[in-house]
């Protein structure tokens, strides 16, 4: 259709330095996708509040390729609610022994945030960029 609805809502824990939040747009078809565009949110804008309204599609030339609706909620990391519970298919149990080894991509440091506070991963299981 040339007017799709997604109704989609995604959680996205982010916990490495980025200027901007990318919203890559695409055309999927049975075999592939093809690009339409993107919206580039900075983070300038998501440190003012929520955002919400119709934003240009742009293309990789940086013309308008149609318009997507969004509605963003940015929750800095130290005001975020600590919880161990995850979305997933299966509940959640206790009094299990599981083995977790880290993965080479959990930084041993902490991440220097937007307003200069520090910021530590606590697990390379739930902190994803």
């Amino acid at each position: 259709t040339m007017e799709p609805v997604w109704n989609e809502k995604f959680h996205v824990p982010v916990c490495h330095m980025s200027d901007s939040f990318v919203l890559k747009v695409q055309d999927k078809d049975h075999a592939w996708a093809e690009a339409i565009g993107q919206v580039v949110l900075t983070l300038d804008q998501l440190n003012k509040g929520n955002i919400d309204g119709w934003f240009d599609i742009l293309d990789f030339n940086g013309q308008p390729n149609g318009e997507l609706e969004i509605s963003v909620q940015f929750q800095r990391a130290q005001d975020m609610h600590k919880e161990y519970t995850i979305d997933s298919y299966f509940p959640m149990r206790t009094g299990c022994h599981v083995d977790l080894y880290s993965c080479a991509r959990n930084l041993p440091h902490s991440v220097q945030l937007s307003d200069g506070s520090e910021y530590q991963p606590g697990s390379c299981y739930l902190d994803m960029y």
